[in-house]
């Protein structure tokens, strides 16, 4: 089974890019991070919008941000690609760096919105926690966080072959994966976890889930459940 075609990669950094603008109100002067950036496919769609504002992204995968930077980055000055030599499974196999241990290279409170579009599907909770945290820190005061998961009230009721991970950490029954040998191919999270990490870490859920087709829901908005939140300020 191949990837997707050019037009549907292409629908997908539109589709998200409408996202950004309806669902968290991008305006051309915000300041904008986004985690799994790949080549470009949402930013691209950004050139003409951002103006006073900046673009951000970083991405684990050294080949697409190489591509990036040589379409995108060189003619606009305000489009900057970082490759993060974080190891993941699927992408960056040989990087010593854990996700969990990884600390994002931006100044605290310096982004009006961070996205993060399919990339806790590839990410188990030690790396998904820090993330949270490291979110929140570059995050402004009430900026807002738009990320896709894949959730479910009962994770044994999942319409695709996910299986059980190693009962090795607390966090083991909230969570399944695709292959238990390289756990970032995919993973499924049980809602109530994930909305409780989130609160934990002060990043509160705006208005209810959007959820997607993946485990087949008759009513969805996208593929994957989109979640928005916002940055609450420590007082």
């Amino acid at each position: 089974m191949g990837g997707p075609s050019i037009r549907e990669y292409a629908s997908v950094g539109m589709e998200f890019t409408i996202y950004l603008k309806l669902l968290c109100s991008l305006k051309p002067y915000h300041h904008v991070l986004e985690i799994g950036c790949g080549c470009g496919r949402i930013a691209q769609n950004l050139i003409d919008y951002i103006d006073e504002g900046s673009y951000e992204g970083i991405d684990v995968n050294k080949k697409v941000i190489q591509y990036a930077k040589k379409k995108i980055e060189q003619e606009h000055r305000k489009f900057k690609f970082h490759h993060i030599n974080v190891y993941s499974g699927s992408y960056n196999s040989e990087s010593n760096v854990m996700p969990s241990d990884f600390r994002f290279p931006y100044r605290d409170n310096n982004f009006d919105i961070v996205f993060a579009s399919s990339v806790f599907t590839h990410m188990t909770p030690p790396g998904l926690r820090n993330y949270i945290c490291e979110i929140y820190r570059v995050l402004k005061p009430n900026g807002i966080l738009m990320s896709t998961f894949h959730l479910t009230k009962d994770l044994t009721q999942l319409v695709t072959n996910y299986v059980d991970v190693r009962p090795d950490s607390m966090d083991s029954k909230y969570y399944k994966v695709a292959d238990v040998n390289i756990p970032e191919i995919n993973v499924a999270y049980d809602e109530n976890y994930i909305l409780n990490l989130f609160k934990n870490d002060n990043l509160s859920l705006i208005g209810a889930p959007y959820f997607g087709k993946w485990n087949n829901r008759e009513n969805h908005l996208s593929w994957q459940d989109i979640l928005l939140l916002k940055k609450v300020p420590l007082k």
